[in-house]
């Protein structure tokens, strides 16, 4: 089987350097992270500041120096099986919502803590919290039957009184407690119940006083919304998608994505609606358009991610929180830079490799490529180790537009027997020219 070992060397190594921008690394400091049961959530201010939840029980971290020391910050006298969710507004006011229906609250980084909502028979189980600010935040907590409503609460004076807002509120529950309900402001909310069948999406705009159901593809694992009408949805059915609507969930389109795996947390970046990325615990997937295409963003020397929650505090720096570590990134310069494997001052105007469509594909896809000025073509398929799978073009053409099929179940083809699911490239040759671009096949 050929090999073009050189060119795919330098391909590979660049498409991981450029799409796994900002790279991610290791951010445990002193943790012990063998101790570790799995991650609940993470909240932070900046590159300095986060908070983290763990399991089992009251585990609680802070750091204020980038990851370098993390302090345990939980109240000591708190009895719980999981701080399920934490809010902070600053390095001082930091609020968490427990498995048993508390919202807890400090307000000098962990000296001393209080119970700010306390009424078991509202709820038993706390599964969101949100500050907006030091005064303004959110919480939702389960009903206590499946015949109550969820329990939604509203501070307006930074927690001293939680009012129950849930007027109309649908569903007894959440079905994987934050993931499924989201706050862009204190009165857009959407939130897909559990504990009615069916289960359904619903939609508030002035406050969770009235609720309105939003129809969604399929069953919701994860959602979340970059502001009232630019959101995702990730279910696990038959296969692993993402959905994605740009008008409030009054339609959708769809990505599937290459592993089937329980989906944990989606969060754009800050003030850039552009760049999204995605966890379905065994992996981690970054988008520059908003949730059209995907790309898998990998942490060099982690095969075993367990992603579990992320946040991103500005366009210069996230974190996440995984069930064996926590990772930070940084971008000095503010950008996100998109996989581009040659430099475009080399390419002509008028010289352009589409990507593929459909994809991901069963079994065929169409790749189409613009021409500047007539030239020898080849365009070939390559697997990830930079094996030769296929050659569709080779011959002289004509400038202008061009396309042609690949179809992965075709042995005349082919030069291997089978091809297996997975990604793999194709690369356009044109006289000097050249581009490469990725895809994906899902049986």
């Amino acid at each position: 089987m050929k090999k073009l070992v050189s060119w795919f060397t330098f391909f590979f190594v660049l498409s991981l350097s450029t799409n796994s921008l900002p790279q991610w690394s290791p951010a445990a400091g002193n943790l012990d992270t063998k101790q570790w049961g799995f991650g609940w959530s993470i909240d932070a201010i900046d590159s300095n500041c986060a908070v983290i939840s763990l399991s089992p029980g009251k585990q609680i971290y802070r750091t204020l120096n980038g990851s370098k020391f993390w302090e345990t910050i939980a109240p000591s006298d708190l009895s719980t099986t999981g701080i399920i969710d934490v809010s902070m507004t600053d390095s001082l006011h930091i609020w968490f919502g427990s498995a048993e229906g508390n919202i807890c609250y400090t307000s000098d980084g962990g000296k001393n803590w209080a119970i700010q909502f306390d009424d078991t028979s509202k709820t038993n189980f706390m599964n969101y919290i949100k500050m907006f600010d030091l005064q303004n935040g959110i919480a939702m907590g389960d009903g206590k039957t499946a015949s109550d409503p969820a329990f939604f609460l509203k501070t307006t004076d930074g927690g001293t009184n939680w009012v129950a807002v849930n007027d109309s509120a649908f569903g007894a529950y959440s079905g994987d407690t934050w993931r499924r309900l989201d706050f862009i402001s204190p009165n857009i909310s959407y939130f897909y119940e559990s504990g009615l069948n069916p289960q359904a999406m619903y939609k508030t705009t002035d406050g969770c006083k009235t609720w309105k159901k939003v129809q969604t593809p399929s069953s919701v694992h994860i959602l979340n919304f970059y502001d009232e009408n630019l959101g995702l949805i990730y279910t696990v059915a038959s296969n692993s998608t993402v959905y994605r609507t740009t008008n409030g969930g009054e339609s959708w389109t769809s990505v599937i994505l290459p592993d089937k795996s329980w989906g944990n947390d989606i969060e754009f970046l800050k003030n850039d609606a552009s760049k999204v990325w995605l966890t379905n615990y065994n992996n981690l997937y970054f988008s520059n358009d908003s949730g059209k295409t995907w790309a898998q963003q990998l942490i060099p020397g982690v095969s075993n991610l367990k992603g579990r929650d992320l946040v991103f505090t500005d366009n210069a720096c996230g974190w996440f929180l995984c069930d064996s570590m926590v990772y930070r990134n940084l971008q000095s310069d503010r950008t996100y830079p998109i996989v581009k494997v040659e430099s475009e001052k080399f390419s002509p105007v008028g010289f352009l490799l589409e990507q593929n469509y459909p994809n991901p594909f069963n079994p065929s896809t169409t790749i189409s490529w613009q021409l500047a000025v007539g030239s020898d073509v080849t365009l070939k398929i390559y697997d990830v180790l930079g094996n030769e799978i296929a050659t569709l073009v080779n011959e002289v053409q004509q400038a202008g537009k061009h396309s042609t099929t690949f179809d992965a179940t075709n042995n005349n083809q082919l030069t291997t027997n089978k091809l297996a699911s997975g990604i793999y490239y194709y690369r356009l040759l044109a006289g000097q020219q050249s581009q490469t671009k990725g895809m994906i096949y899902l049986k």
